[in-house]
């Protein structure tokens, strides 16, 4: 989904928002097959072929992964603050659409299963943010991708964030109603 999903929201965004990016549709989708299918592969033999490793390491590996990406945003915005002052109301209604239906998405996949709708969602939103940063280190100069980059993170962040507290809130009512 994300080889042809991600190559749309990213032409939609330069759309919207102006900023021509100069990307191939067809360069990304290829980007996005192999940092995408690959991991999920190498996930998937480790898991079948050594299961027991795999449960011991997933969890490290996730907080790991959260860790640099939420210091590579917090030095990157130190820097670049100034550039959430480039967009317009307009834009940014863009970017959290496309988080928003990124979250839905996710969250209708996983059927009723309310921890994997939440991780799910959580997955297919993130992605979009940490796919545009892989798109724009791999294809395009930084004056020209970090107008968009950085309110596009900020904004989907702050969407991914409103979106686990909705469900923190939900799981709560819900057991207390039980």
């Amino acid at each position: 989904l994300a080889i042809l999903s991600t190559p749309a929201a990213l032409e939609l965004l330069q759309i919207v928002t102006g900023y021509p990016l100069g990307v191939s549709v067809l360069a990304v989708a290829v980007l996005v097959g192999l940092s995408i299918l690959l991991p999920i592969i190498i996930g998937i033999v480790t898991a079948s072929v050594f299961p027991a490793i795999a449960e011991r390491i997933i969890r490290p590996l996730e907080v790991l992964s959260d860790i640099a990406f939420t210091l590579t945003v917090v030095v990157v915005l130190v820097y670049t603050y100034h550039l959430l002052l480039h967009l317009d109301a307009r834009s940014y209604i863009a970017i959290a659409l496309v988080t928003a239906g990124a979250l839905v998405a996710g969250h209708l996949m996983a059927g009723g299963r309310p921890e994997e709708q939440t991780t799910l969602a959580l997955e297919s939103a993130t992605r979009n943010t940490n796919l545009a940063l892989l798109i724009a280190s791999a294809f395009v100069p930084l004056e020209n991708a970090l107008p968009v980059l950085i309110p596009y993170i900020v904004t989907s962040t702050i969407i991914c964030l409103l979106y686990v507290r909705y469900r923190k809130t939900a799981r709560h009512r819900a057991k207390t109603d039980s």
